[in-house]
């Protein structure tokens, strides 16, 4: 995707506060910008009306920044490609600035964008980016990087054959593409460099390193013990209720000498798993399972029905769900959005599967003297029928 992509350069000293810009600051530029500018270029005087609301936050001048952005130095700065790269280095979620860009290149206003379009979102965003961070024209990505991209949204997520792609499409799309999400992550990074949440976590931990010490010296006031017990959760070894209870009983000059003996004590009020019948407390939950039942099966792979599946994606793509088991677990998988959803009713080991003509119901036989047979939905999870004692 071209040199600026493979070697990503930190934001430019005059840009680095886009960095700190939320998505309410995006709209308040793009309402200003709609204002006072026709047309998809700035001149110093319409870029000076626009970025008005934020010159108090500038740590250089509106002129400086002007001619920083007009890279090419023809006395104008591309609006769309400067609104699109502050978009992507702002703070915000995935969904809020992909509703923001979406909204942006919608320029015919009916809530859904073309390849075209869309092709000219990702591509001015992403040059957009590349003037906030001082490249240079030989790093521009090529022209056919977009176009594909925005041809496999289109192909893939088109649903009702429109040659248009919703904003929810779009998204779905986007989350389940590597290229996109690894483009998306690699212009977070050179953005994530410019923050002052940063200094701002660095300010309180000094300050909490700081009441610790304080503490642990004998030096700070027994009203911070208060902030520690309401900190401590009732899970929490005994031993750490102790320590806050002999605090609480000290005075002063004695936390120092009363901790220190807390902490090197024996730990015997820690819980002891290893000799205890009951299983230490857990709240998993089942993300991914890696592999699939091949031994002494056959035929236990199939495709499922989905509605994002059009005669155009079966065609170029083919189906986008399919079913398969591992273990005991019937695992339905969903390429599109690269995620895995479990049906988990058996409790043995799964040996047969087959999917019903309508492409939803899906049936499963495990093995054992008594096998069970479920038939189960894909969509819900839920068992629909169950038959114990096949041999």
């Amino acid at each position: 995707m071209g040199n600026f992509l493979n070697t990503p350069k930190p934001l430019i000293r005059e840009c680095e506060f886009f960095a700190k810009w939320t998505t309410d600051d995006l709209r308040i530029l793009r309402s200003n910008f709609n204002k006072n500018v026709m047309g998809f270029s700035m001149i110093k005087k319409q870029f000076e009306l626009v970025m008005e609301f934020k010159e108090s936050e500038l740590e250089t001048s509106i002129d400086k920044l002007f001619d920083v952005l007009d890279n090419d130095n023809d006395g104008r700065v591309d609006a769309l490609e400067f609104i699109g790269g502050v978009a992507l280095c702002c703070r915000g979620t995935f969904e809020e600035k992909s509703k923001f860009a979406f909204e942006l290149y919608d320029f015919n206003l009916n809530a859904a964008l073309s390849s075209t379009e869309m092709c000219m979102m990702m591509q001015s965003s992403v040059l957009g980016m590349l003037v906030l961070t001082g490249g240079t024209e030989d790093m521009e990505p090529d022209v056919s990087v977009f176009e594909e991209l925005a041809f496999q949204a289109l192909m893939i997520s088109d649903s009702d054959g429109s040659g248009q792609i919703t904003y929810d499409e779009f998204v779905e799309w986007a989350r389940s593409n590597v290229k996109v999400m690894s483009l998306i992550e690699t212009l977070s990074k050179i953005s994530a460099n410019v923050t002052t949440s940063v200094e701002e976590e660095d300010v309180a931990e000094e300050e909490e390193n700081e009441d610790l010490a304080a503490i642990l010296c004998g030096e700070g006031n027994v009203s911070n013990i208060s902030n520690l017990q309401e900190s401590v959760n009732c899970d929490q070894p005994a031993h750490t209720k102790r320590i806050i209870d002999e605090m609480e009983m000290a005075d002063n000059d004695d936390i120092s000498e009363a901790l220190k003996q807390m902490l090197n004590a024996d730990s015997k009020d820690l819980p002891n798993y290893e000799n205890s019948d009951e299983a230490p407390p857990s709240y998993l939950q089942l993300e991914w399972v890696h592999g699939y039942t091949s031994t002494d099966a056959r035929q236990n792979l199939e495709y499922l029905k989905s509605s994002s599946d059009t005669e155009t994606s079966l065609r170029k793509f083919g189906p986008n769900r399919f079913v398969y088991p591992a273990a005991n677990t019937g695992i339905v998988y969903n390429k599109k959005l690269l995620q895995q959803s479990f049906y988990q009713g058996h409790t043995n080991e799964i040996l047969s599967l087959k999917v019903h003509p309508g492409g939803i119901l899906v049936a499963t036989g495990q093995k054992g003297i008594k096998a069970e047979v479920h038939v189960w939905n894909s969509k819900t999870l839920e068992c629909e029928g169950e038959w114990i004692g096949w041999s």
